[in-house]
Formats: C-alpha cells, structure tokens, sequence
C-alpha cells in the first residue's frame, strides 16, 4: 500500500470518528452504509433509504450541524472534480426512484429533495468551494440540499478532538500533499496537547460508542487469559514455565541457550514440552493443574471481570462470546446464576434463544477426570502444532467463527492483549473501512504519549479501540458501565 493510499485511509478513517464523537455529543445517531448489517438499523419505512444511501459513507438521520437527516461522503481529495463525481452519484440516486426523468424538476420533487441534507468533506478549501459555488456546472443539482465543509471548517473540529487529530498527524505520510493542504492540517493538530482529562474524556466516549453497539445488538465480547488469572489460572508465560518444570526427564541442561536454537517464543517451548509430557500423558493433566491449581470454588469472586460480564450477558443482546481460554470459570458463574448458555467446542448448530460460547483454543473444564483429559487432547491449542494444524485452514470452525466475527460483529475485548500473531492476522485480513472493536487495557503508569502511540497501532494493524483502565479492578467498573 502506498503513502497516497494509506494516507487516504488515515484521512477518511478520522473524519469518520470525529463525526461519530461530534454526533455523540449531541445525542445523534450516525449509520456507516458499508457495513453489511446498517440496513437493520433503519425503521421499516426508511429501509429504502439505506438502500438508497449506501453508496454513501454514512448517513445521520438528526443531522450533524443541523437537525436535518443528512447523507455524507469523504474523500481524500483536492480535486473539484471529484466534488462532481460524488455529486452526480447523488444525482443518480435520485433519478432512479422516478421513472419519469422529467419528475425531477417538478416542485413536489425539489421539495422532497431538499428534505435530505448532503454534506461532502475533503481537502477543498475555502477557495475552492467559492469556486464550485460561482460556477453553472452545477446548476441541474441547485434543488438538492448541499453543504461543502472546507478543509478549514474540518480543522476547527479536529481542535475539539486531540486524541483524533494526534493519529491523523502520526498516519499521514503523503508527502506530496503534505506540503500543501496537509501541512496546514498537521501545523494546526500538531500543536495540541492531549491531557489526561482528554484520556478520560476518550474512554467515557468509547463506553458511550460500546453502549450503543449493545443496544443493537451487535456487540460480541472476546476473552483471553486475564479473565481467568483473579480464579488461579496461571498467565500464558507463567504457565509455560510451570509446564516445563512439570517435565520428569528430558529438560535441557541449559534451556536458556536450547530454546534460542528450538525457538525463544513460547508456541515453540510449549512445542518441546508437549512431546516430553506425552510420553508419560501428563501433558492435559499439567495443563489443566496450571488451569486450575490454586482455584477455590468456595470464593464467589464477585469483584472480577468475569462476574461483571454475567451481569451483563443476564437479558442483553449479546450476540456470542469467544474465548481463547481453555477453562470453563465463566460457565461455572453463568450457571450458578442461571443464566442460560451453549457451550460451543465443536462445529454444530445452537439454538438463536441461548448465547453461545466458542471455545475455540479447545475447552478443559474443572473437575474433569483424567481419562476424559488424554480423550480431549484434540481439541487443545496450545503448541506449534496445534496452530500449524489449525490456522493452516480457513475451513476450521474455529477459524470460521473468528472470521465471521471479526467481519460482521463489533467485538469487545476483555482479558486480551491482543498480541497473537494468528488472532491479529485475522483482525487485520477483516478490517473494514470506518469499523472498529475496541479492548480494555490496563494502563500500568504508561505516559500519554506512549498511549497515543499505542491507540494509533492498534487502529493501524486492527482498528481497534483502545478503553484504558486505570487498574484490574477498574475494568471490572467499564464492564458495569455498560449496563
């Protein structure tokens, strides 16, 4: 991908969440047209609409500056010609719904079409639009509602929006045109300074956004280990260490300099110690004490992030969670609390009235036996092999149902670091323009500007949100903001 292109992209992509936080400050709503499911955000009698608009990046039926429904387009562009193309793909639009062409200049056409705002945002300047303004070019379009936001316009709401204007500065490497109109863009932004209160001020958003994606119900909610750590299971490096020192005979003499030649990665040291513990099959049985060792099924953990995220599957349009966690701690309170689930371990249908719970690392619930254990030894992920085996085909299940969800979902990551390569090439193979899942992480003292680095990474390779918590304990708290 080229400057120009991932310049482009920086551009749109920005404009877009800014217009999201700006609406979100007025309590409007705004529909991006590319996503497959926008259709079943509209009311009956405007799914025409959707259909009519989805040529278009999005549509905000209260408007944006005023309370009149408006249709937008961005584009990375300084061309007028450009403006002409979009404007004609309006016209378009309108023409198609009329069979007779000569409807289109009758006044209960132009009275209608003035009802529907249209708003284009580019790299056009003031200059620019007096240009498009003072020219007939465009006098068969002079019924329909349009604004022209210049690029000067745009930079006064970046102002409001640090955190946003700090990844359009960070993103653009156009040089081209960053020695013009773009130069102007990064003078204005590059002066801002994000404070904490801007941090805070970006999660309470993020909530606000996650909040309304629960409401329509698509919001799926993603796991990994840090769930699980506050019951006793062991943290993935923790748990690699502990398996190894599991092994009876046939640890290195020196394992430091061993593994640098196998790999230094822990797939590659899990690898090694898979082969050693099978020869005894003690392989499940050392997994699933690093599962479950210290765990205390007396304690009713009520504090944790697993717990608030029961309370918040009790009754709400969830539409399924995926877990990369072997262990069953968020079945053991979903059913201590009769809420109703379907375990998923397998490629097989589920009833639409129970959530489902993909297990798709494998699944090795407490209390197992041990014969049961060396039987399940199939559905475990864990070693080189494993992911070889699994990752190698897009055709799994497993695979499948991450594909799916990472395209069609909004997905909230909780206890996920996000760091696996296999989970991260899928989220970056389904990214989609002006979409975006968000993550809760832990702070841990990191500085603002190591966060907007941060931010602008995960937007970059994943479009992923990031909700910064000040602590574990905190984001126990976020999930209960969500309810």
């Amino acid at each position: 991908m080229n400057d120009a292109i991932k310049s482009g992209i920086a551009f749109e992509e920005s404009i877009m969440t800014i217009l999201k936080l700006y609406c979100l400050d007025r309590n409007k709503k705004i529909v991006i047209l590319n996503n497959v499911d926008s259709y079943r955000y509209f009311d009956l009698h405007e799914r025409k609409n959707y259909y009519n608009y989805s040529h278009f990046d999005a549509y905000a039926p209260d408007g944006v500056f005023d309370d009149m429904p408006t249709i937008i387009e961005i584009k990375y562009s300084k061309k007028i010609t450009s403006f002409k193309e979009s404007l004609e793909k309006l016209y378009n639009v309108y023409r198609h719904n009329f069979s007779d062409i000569n409807h289109m200049m009758r006044k209960s056409f132009t009275r209608d079409a003035r009802k529907i705002k249209f708003i284009y945002i580019s790299l056009l300047d003031r200059d620019d639009v007096k240009k498009i303004e003072s020219t007939n070019e465009i006098y068969k379009y002079e019924y329909l509602n349009i604004q022209i936001l210049p690029i000067e316009e745009v930079i006064e709401i970046l102002q409001k929006y640090p955190i946003e204007a700090s990844r359009l500065n960070d993103l653009i490497s156009d040089e081209k045109k960053a020695k013009n109109i773009l130069k102007e863009i990064n003078t204005s932004t590059s002066e801002l300074e994000t404070t904490e209160e801007d941090i805070i001020c970006k999660k309470n958003k993020n909530i606000e956004l996650l909040k309304e994606k629960l409401h329509n119900g698509e919001l799926s909610i993603v796991l990994g280990t840090g769930v699980s750590i506050p019951f006793g299971a062991l943290s993935w490096n923790k748990l690699v260490d502990y398996m190894y020192e599991a092994i009876e005979s046939g640890k290195f003499d020196n394992a430091n300099n061993a593994f640098s030649k196998i790999g230094n990665d822990n797939l590659s040291k899990v690898q090694y110690i898979k082969l050693e513990l099978l020869k005894n099959k003690q392989y499940l049985k050392t997994l699933y004490n690093g599962l479950y060792n210290s765990y205390n099924n007396n304690y009713p953990y009520n504090n944790t992030s697993l717990y608030a995220l029961a309370n918040l599957i009790n009754g709400r349009k969830i539409r399924k969670i995926i877990t990369y966690n072997y262990d069953n701690y968020l079945e053991i309170i979903l059913k201590n609390r009769k809420i109703e689930y379907l375990l998923m371990v397998s490629n097989e249908n589920y009833y639409k009235n129970f959530l489902p719970i993909y297990h798709v690392h494998g699944y090795l619930p407490y209390g197992v036996k041990d014969k049961e254990m060396i039987d399940g030894a199939d559905t475990i992920v864990l070693s080189e092999d494993d992911y070889f085996k699994l990752y190698n085909n897009s055709n799994h299940w497993q695979v499948a149902i991450q594909l799916q969800s990472f395209k069609d979902d909004v997905c909230l990551f909780i206890g996920n670091s996000v760091t696996d390569y296999n989970e991260k090439r899928i989220l970056n193979y389904t990214k989609q323009k002006f979409k975006c899942h968000f993550a809760i992480f832990v702070r841990d003292n990191l500085s603002i500007q190591d966060i907007l680095k941060i931010n602008n990474y995960y937007l970059e390779i994943c479009n992923i949100e990031i909700i910064w918590a000040d602590s574990i304990a905190d984001i126990s708290k976020i999930i209960k903001m969500l309810a």
